[in-house]
């Protein structure tokens, strides 16, 4: 199976770079994920609900960042 995208640039630079950063996106979610899912699993240590709000955070800013626009 094949399929072709296509986009007309610059009007759809937008679009056009969501699709070709795709797979980058889903890594980065799989990253995310998996260390909240090992805080949850094995513990952390937070000494609260605002520190860990602002560690989460901080994290989701390290890795969608760049895809933030």
């Amino acid at each position: 199976m094949k399929a072709t995208l296509e986009f007309t640039l610059p009007e759809e630079a937008e679009q056009h770079l969501a699709a070709t950063r795709a797979m980058e996106m889903r890594c980065a979610m799989s990253e995310f994920l998996e260390n909240l899912r090992s805080k949850i699993k094995y513990g952390h240590s937070y000494e609260g609900a605002d520190a860990a709000l602002v560690d989460t955070r901080r994290l989701a800013i390290e890795l969608f960042g760049e895809f933030a626009g």
